[in-house]
């Protein structure tokens, strides 16, 4: 009743059809109104409801001047709702197939569609997902990474591999539920983070740490313009053993005109390997707004950022809100980010012309 957006003439209740009137008042309504609200409950799913009706003896208040009152028949179908959103990889905001989403109620019981499946969805390619046809409520969405990814952070700020939704009739979709993953570190190796930095137009240096190694063998830099295939350009000798801080960096060829993404991987002795991260550099634009470097990333308090000087630059958190900004007075500035919370935040530069961004991360 409190979706009407005036307050209905008569109730059904029942089998009854009630005017709403004040008591001791004439109360009867214009046959002309249409105006009315139904009370339904059922505890399981509706397809189908079809409302009867037939002209009342009397009214409420004794009199049957009002027996010309009809609700005309009507088939009613239940409010159904739909939930959707992507999975990606914080760094490259690529999408991630294999993430299963489970939709759960406020219990943490699996919700079942009409057909008695439940709702549960494995993402494909495009990291898309979406339960359909879903019965109005609140409900959680609970999400498992695929091989190889922790979860890095969620739409709603919380990094709890969980989100909440309301589906009612002023909100029937929920849309842009969407889950953040990073690539896990494997146990022997420590991994401190991956930069990129363009160095001449044709020329990128890569640059790695490690915050320890356990029979580690080498590292592999490989390459492509499309993110799917790769071809390996650097093989990096490890350290082995250590439980010291390594800084590792290789400088390769690369066309300025093409999207690079850079992959590094590493090695065992055994000859396992692991993905360690994946980035994108954009093609270099014409007054290379897309040559910058942030350092270090992961970052606690202070932020260093190396890019063209008068670009203008903006800090914003994984909603998309404006966090810090300003112009960049040199090539080389600090910037401080203690006060901002652990989390991923976007930077963003742009020279009036070409805008670029990247992705980096406050550990505290």
């Amino acid at each position: 009743m409190s979706h009407l957006k005036i307050p209905p003439a008569y109730t059904i209740s029942g089998q009854s059809a009630h005017a709403n009137f004040i008591y001791g008042i004439n109360g009867d309504l214009a046959h002309t109104d249409s105006t009315g609200g139904v009370r339904l409950h059922a505890n399981l799913p509706l397809s189908r409801f079809t409302l009867c009706y037939a002209n009342g003896h009397k009214d409420m208040d004794g009199l049957s001047n009002s027996q010309a009152i009809k609700i005309m028949p009507f088939e009613f179908c239940e409010a159904l709702g739909r939930i959707s959103g992507r999975v990606t990889e914080y760094l490259t905001n690529m999408p991630l197939a294999g993430s299963v989403l489970t939709l759960v109620d406020l219990d943490g019981n699996v919700v079942k569609d009409k057909n008695g499946f439940d709702f549960i969805f494995t993402t494909g390619p495009d990291g898309y997902y979406e339960f359909m046809d879903v019965p109005f409520g609140k409900y959680k969405i609970k999400q498992v990474n695929p091989p190889g990814y922790d979860s890095e952070n969620d739409v709603d700020g919380v990094n709890d591999e969980e989100i909440s939704v309301n589906l009612h009739v002023n909100a029937p979709f929920s849309t842009g539920n969407d889950f953040y993953e990073k690539i896990s570190s494997p146990l022997p190796v420590r991994f401190g983070g991956m930069t990129l930095h363009r160095t001449q137009r044709d020329r990128v240096n890569v640059s790695w740490k490690t915050m320890g190694e356990q029979n580690s063998d080498f590292f592999l830099v490989q390459v492509s313009d499309n993110g799917q295939s790769f071809r390996t350009v650097s093989q990096t000798k490890a350290m082995g053993n250590t439980m010291s801080e390594t800084l590792y960096s290789e400088d390769i060829v690369t066309p300025s005109t093409e999207n690079l993404y850079v992959r590094l991987i590493q090695y065992d002795l055994d000859g396992r390997n692991y993905l360690l991260d994946i980035q994108y550099l954009r093609p270099e634009p014409g007054k290379q707004a897309g040559l910058f470097r942030l350092y270090p990333n992961p970052v606690s308090e202070t932020l260093n950022i190396e890019a063209a000087a008068g670009s203008e630059y903006r800090i914003l958190d994984v909603k998309g809100n404006v966090l810090m900004q300003g112009v960049l007075q040199d090539q080389s500035i600090q910037l401080s980010v203690g006060n901002l919370q652990s989390g991923t935040y976007i930077f963003r530069l742009s020279d009036g012309s070409e805008i670029c961004s990247g992705r980096f991360l406050i550990f505290k």
